[in-house]
C-alpha cells in the first residue's frame, strides 16, 4: 500500500470536516433545548434509573446563580438546577423536591448541566473556584 502525500492527507482531513453552525442561531436554540438524561438513584431496593430533562443554562443564569451563592451563601447546584432541571415531560421540575434530593444524585445532574452547557471544569478547577466563591 502506498503512503499518502502530505497533501492527500490534508485533502482527507478536509472533506471529512464538521459542518460549521451559526452560532446566532444555536444561542437562540440552546435556552429552548431540553436533552434527555438518565441518572442513577439510590433506594433502599438498590440503585434505580431515574429520567429527567435539562437545558443548558445560560451566561446570564450562571452569573446571577454565582453572584447570588456569594452574597447570599445559598447552594450553587440548586440554584442551577431549579432553572435548568425539568422532568421527563418537559414541566417544572418541583423546587422543594430540588432541595430533598441526595447530594450525589444532584451533584451529578449538576455536573450534566455544565457539561451540556460549554462549562468544562476538572476536579482541581472546580475546587479553585469553590475557594474563589467562598473565599477561603
Amino acid at each position: 500500500m502506498a503512503k499518502k502525500t502530505k497533501q492527500e492527507k490534508e485533502l482527507e482531513y478536509l472533506s471529512q470536516e464538521e459542518e460549521i453552525y451559526d452560532l446566532d442561531v444555536l444561542i437562540l436554540e440552546g435556552k429552548d433545548t431540553k436533552i434527555d438524561i438518565t441518572v442513577d438513584f439510590p433506594t433502599k431496593n438498590g440503585i434505580k434509573k431515574v429520567g429527567a430533562q435539562i437545558r443548558p443554562v445560560t451566561i446570564e443564569e450562571w452569573n446571577k446563580s454565582v453572584l447570588t451563592f456569594k452574597r447570599k451563601k445559598t447552594d450553587l447546584t440548586n440554584l442551577i438546577l431549579s432553572k435548568c432541571l425539568f422532568k421527563r415531560d418537559g414541566s417544572e421540575f418541583p423546587k422543594d423536591l430540588i432541595s430533598s434530593m441526595p447530594g450525589g444524585v444532584a451533584d451529578n445532574i449538576f455536573k450534566l448541566i455544565c457539561e451540556v452547557s460549554g462549562i468544562k471544569q476538572d476536579e482541581a478547577e472546580q475546587k479553585k473556584l469553590v475557594k474563589e466563591l467562598v473565599g477561603f
